[in-house]
């Protein structure tokens, strides 16, 4: 069986068909799957990328504004610095769900103010990427602590 395909002509610039032999029509088959493959695995690995980049920038920004709300909670007059740490340790699970296991929330009174810190881990999806480390602050003014300066 003959195959005709288009080929450059070498003596001018126009286009022709000619007829190839049947090996050389043979040696292309598969290179069309196999190309399509190389760039179907590409284009998986630059989504999932995408995605974990995507979910990681969110669980940072919800474990932040979970230890801000945490600090803002210790903040009021006649509330006692432990109140932080315990509204840190109930959002967390509930804000970011599975990702709060590897996560370790501190609470401590710096001067003034009522710090929480949040530390940990965030594990990827894909198992070729590595864990990223997360880490939020937070911190809120002492109503006590304004209170006794007048």
């Amino acid at each position: 069986m003959r195959t005709y395909s288009a080929h450059k002509f070498r003596s001018n610039d126009s286009v022709g068909l000619y007829k190839s032999s049947e090996s050389e029509a043979q040696s292309d088959t598969g290179s069309v799957t196999v190309e399509f493959l190389a760039s179907l695995v590409l284009l998986v690995v630059v989504l999932v990328v995408s995605i974990d980049i995507g979910i990681f920038a969110y669980v940072r920004n919800l474990v932040h504004a979970a230890a801000a709300e945490a600090a803002r909670t210790a903040a009021p007059y006649g509330t006692h610095v432990s109140s932080a740490k315990v509204r840190i340790d109930q959002l967390l699970p509930d804000v970011v769900g599975e990702y709060s296991r590897a996560l370790n929330a501190y609470v401590r009174e710096d001067g003034d103010f009522v710090e929480v810190e949040v530390q940990g881990e965030f594990v990827p999806s894909a198992p070729f990427l590595p864990r990223l480390p997360l880490r939020a602050k937070a911190w809120a003014f002492r109503e006590e602590k304004a209170v006794q300066r007048r």
